[in-house]
C-alpha cells in the first residue's frame, strides 16, 4: 500500500493549504497511476473505475480531477477546499 496517500487524504490539519493541480502530461502516462492498486489499497471505489478509466483515455486532465475527488480512506477523502482554488488564484 502506498503510504503518503492515506496520509494526504486523512490529515484534517492541511485542509485549506491543499489545493489541486496537475503536472500535466503525467496524469495521461498509464503506467503511473494504477486504478486497480488504489482499489486493492481501498483507496478508490472498484464501483466508479469503468468512469474513471474511460476519462484516462479521452481527458487526461479530467481523469486526474475526477480520480482524486473519489480518492478516500474510509468515510474521509480530500477536503472540497482542496478543489475550490478561484480565489486563491486571483
Amino acid at each position: 500500500m502506498s503510504t503518503f496517500l492515506p496520509k494526504i487524504i486523512s490529515n484534517r490539519d492541511w485542509a485549506g493549504r491543499l489545493l489541486n493541480g496537475s503536472d500535466y502530461p503525467l496524469p495521461g502516462i498509464l503506467p503511473l497511476f494504477s486504478l486497480d492498486r488504489l482499489v486493492g489499497d481501498g483507496l478508490l471505489d472498484p464501483a466508479v473505475v469503468p468512469a474513471i478509466r474511460s476519462l484516462r483515455e479521452t481527458n487526461a486532465l479530467l481523469f486526474d480531477f475526477v480520480l482524486k475527488r473519489n480518492l478516500r480512506v474510509g468515510d474521509v477523502r480530500l477536503p472540497a477546499s482542496a478543489f475550490e482554488t478561484r480565489d486563491f488564484f486571483r
